[in-house]
């Protein structure tokens, strides 16, 4: 996302730039009223009004203590992982309810033992020893991971993040929404494979 904001304003500088982050899951609200022309969320967005691009995927990963048991694993299943207390994004986060969801297609309910709106503070608690978590990979390639192990999840139990780029379906963009919508659309392949 930082490389998409990045080109575009050195492409357009001339234009007047609004960024605003806003909570995932009220992003198709903003666009549906017309309160922003673009925004990027957690996808599926359930709603015709808006047009959706895929902009990011990747695989979720446990998120581990370097000492866990399961450290020296090659990969975990989902029941392995039924017992212990998970670490998750607050509730305002679309990966929240992602990683329950996720839990309950494996059959069990997290065991949630904090929540939290900041990825370091989490990591920082797994590497404490204080839970798990279920992340995007993408997020892994972010981080300083000292005392973390990050474990693939077995072939059964895989699921993706994806983050798309959510337009309203019935505008005409502005000159400057247009030019973002083809840069980020022009960086898209570089973004679909992290």
């Amino acid at each position: 996302m930082a490389a998409t904001v990045e080109t575009f304003s050195r492409a357009l500088s001339e234009c007047e730039n609004e960024f605003d982050r806003a909570w995932c899951k009220k992003i198709p609200d903003l666009i549906k009223n017309e309160d922003a022309d673009i925004g990027f969320c957690v996808m599926p967005v359930e709603d015709d009004s808006l047009k959706t691009t895929a902009y990011v995927a990747s695989d979720f990963v446990v998120f581990i203590s370097s000492d866990h048991r399961f450290a020296n694993k090659n990969q975990v299943t989902m029941k392995q992982l039924k017992r212990e207390p998970f670490i998750l994004f607050s509730e305002g986060f679309t990966l929240h309810d992602s990683v329950i969801a996720h839990c309950h297609r494996h059959g069990f309910a997290p065991n949630i033992s904090f929540e939290t709106s900041q990825w370091d503070l989490m990591v920082e608690l797994i590497a404490l020893k204080m839970g798990i978590a279920l992340l995007p990979k993408s997020i892994a390639k972010m981080m300083h991971r000292e005392h973390v192990t990050v474990l693939p999840l077995s072939e059964d139990a895989k699921f993706q993040w994806e983050i798309g780029m959510v337009t309203k379906q019935k505008k005409t963009p502005s000159f400057a929404a247009k030019a973002f919508e083809e840069v980020a659309q022009s960086l898209i392949p570089q973004h679909l494979t992290s």
